[in-house]
């Protein structure tokens, strides 16, 4: 490993040291029942550590800033986002609520990935 490579991965262990906050991840499978005509859900869970960030959810005429607090985001440590599962098959639980995991952006300098969530019964 490189000396670069090691010292950004000291500075963001720095991050999640002073921000970092647990949360779970949640793991969903769904599967449709033809003979009850619904949908069970699987659900595998992992606790994970996770640094919010700034709410930027739009604040527009339309909604009269109704939106506030639907969305949130998160960074999260490279390892920790399994990359084998779609998007919208996880979510994120922050002590009673739970979110939708809508976008994923990596960061590659810090080898972390930016998850955008939207709260679910929101």
């Amino acid at each position: 490993m490189s000396l670069s490579i090691s010292l950004r991965l000291a500075d963001r262990e720095r991050m999640f040291a002073d921000w970092g906050e647990p949360v779970v991840l949640e793991l969903v499978t769904s599967t449709y029942v033809g003979a009850t005509e619904s949908v069970s859900e699987a659900t595998e869970s992992a606790a994970i550590e996770a640094i919010p960030l700034r709410d930027e959810s739009p604040m527009t005429v339309e909604t009269a800033g109704m939106e506030l607090g639907r969305r949130a985001a998160w960074r999260v440590r490279r390892e920790d986002w399994p990359e084998a599962v779609s998007d919208t098959s996880r979510r994120i639980v922050v002590g009673e609520e739970r979110y939708r995991i809508v976008e994923t952006r990596a960061d590659e300098v810090s080898a972390t990935i930016v998850l955008t969530g939207e709260r679910e019964g929101a």
